[in-house]
């Protein structure tokens, strides 16, 4: 009934692609605790675990743009008022 609701997982390239754009690492968590020289190659993350990851980075985006959005609103909502209180004020000193 909602089908255009459903959000479509990135796979392969693509979601590699998106993942590098949004700063996403490519690598398992604890391959961080290879020795340092070691000629060894990191195990390939799953594909589920870096969709998780993209979901979860997106969520970050768009809370930090929220969060923008929610401390500049009512700074303008404040001048918009003070603006009013000015014309008010001016047209009443005539």
């Amino acid at each position: 009934m909602f089908g255009f609701l459903k959000c479509k997982e990135l796979r392969g390239k693509k979601l590699e692609k998106r993942a590098k754009k949004l700063g996403v690492s490519l690598l398992p968590d604890d391959f961080g605790s290879a020795l340092p020289g070691s000629s060894a190659y990191p195990p390939p993350l799953k594909e589920s675990e870096l969709q998780r990851r993209v979901r979860e980075a997106e969520r970050d985006r768009r809370d930090r743009i929220r969060l923008i959005v929610n401390i500049i609103s009512p700074i303008v909502s404040v001048c918009g008022a003070i603006a009013a209180w000015i014309g008010i004020l001016k047209s009443c000193l005539r």
